[in-house]
């Protein structure tokens, strides 16, 4: 579609019916029928035909469980765990140093739920199980492979004080161990994963669909103040001119349209791209600050409650621990301050 005209009824793809209410050289106003007002792009109603060799078929997930909850990843698949310890150790060999001795002292790990669980073990799931060193509430999580003999799978730091959160689960992506995966759950409307610290110990209790309370606690790599408050905008001419025919059909002075886009309290959670599906980079206010009491694996730190997600009627607040090493900044993070950095989601089963 090439020519457009005032009073032209259209038909969005994605938000359906308009009237076209401003006409410019690269946009047009338009007013839905909800009287909603929008300047979209003219190129966004040339869509052409989806030929029929493209046409995309919906994955149908099966209805029942094991399968309607759990995907397992290709065998060469990777992850990457040993990152994880930056905010501990300069470097990973510190701590496989001590490991033999860690395994030794280690003790099956009493955290999340200690019921029976509802369903027995599949026949060709392998067994396994977490231990924990040198607490159960902080400190360094093994996951234990039965099989001919025992294995140990993966080692990571951990810390049980984060928030409480009830979430959806939608999937589970299961690690090729079979007995460490990743928990993809609903938050608000957007989706985030997290590692599951003891996911050998709840699997059982899983399924897509239904809402369980989770502990969640992000452990930063690197985190700081945030630096940029603003960052300068500019405005298509169709915008503004656009801008112009609402305020003249309201009988309203054309606002001042601001050259810096204010970041003070911006809320932001993404995923790092590249980095594995429990990444993430954040941003956000600080609510609350709380100084490690005694030490986490050797450093003292900070669990810090920031805003990392906003929606229009709720926040969503995340528990971060940020350690000495990982903060980077001479003065400790303190409430109402932005800060920003990057950080590994972990989380575990609280309630069912």
């Amino acid at each position: 579609m090439t020519d457009f005209h005032i009073g032209q009824s259209l038909t969005h793809p994605d938000h359906g019916a308009c009237t076209v209410t401003f006409v410019g050289t690269d946009y047009v106003g338009v007013e839905f029928n909800d009287g909603g007002n929008a300047l979209i792009k003219k190129d966004a109603f040339q869509y052409p035909p989806v030929p029929c060799e493209q046409t995309i078929v919906p994955t149908i997930r099966a209805s029942t469980w094991p399968e309607s909850t759990f995907v397992y990843e290709a065998p060469n698949a990777q992850h990457f765990l040993g990152s994880h310890w930056d905010a501990f150790f300069e470097d990973s060999k510190t701590i496989l140093e001590n490991l033999p001795t860690i395994v030794q002292s280690a003790e099956p790990w009493i955290g999340g739920v200690n019921q029976e669980a509802p369903r027995q073990l599949p026949d060709n799931w392998p067994f396994g199980f977490v231990r924990a060193w040198p607490n159960h509430r902080q400190g360094l999580m093994m996951v234990i492979r039965i099989s001919e003999q025992n294995e140990l799978e993966s080692f990571y730091p951990f810390a049980t004080d984060g928030g409480q959160h009830s979430l959806k689960i939608r999937r589970i992506k299961v690690w090729e161990s079979g007995v460490e995966a990743q928990i993809e759950v609903e938050v608000g409307k957007t989706t985030i994963s997290f590692f599951d610290i003891a996911y050998a110990k709840h699997r059982l209790w899983y399924e897509a669909g239904k809402n369980y309370e989770f502990i969640l606690m992000g452990i930063a790599y690197g985190a700081k103040m945030s630096d940029v408050m603003e960052i300068p905008v500019s405005f298509h001419p169709d915008d503004i001119a656009w801008q112009k025919t609402l305020v003249d059909k309201d009988g309203e002075p054309l606002p001042e349209m601001s050259s810096m886009l204010s970041l003070r309290g911006v809320a932001m959670f993404m995923q790092v791209d590249g980095w594995d599906a429990d990444d993430y980079s954040f941003r956000g206010s600080v609510k609350s600050v709380r100084e490690v009491q005694g030490e986490i694996l050797g450093q003292e730190g900070w669990f810090v409650r920031v805003t990392v997600l906003r929606f229009s009627d709720s926040d969503f607040d995340l528990d971060i621990l940020i350690t000495r090493r990982a903060w980077q900044g001479e003065t400790p993070p303190v409430v109402g301050q932005d800060i920003e950095g990057r950080l590994w989601l972990q989380g575990y089963l609280w309630d069912i």
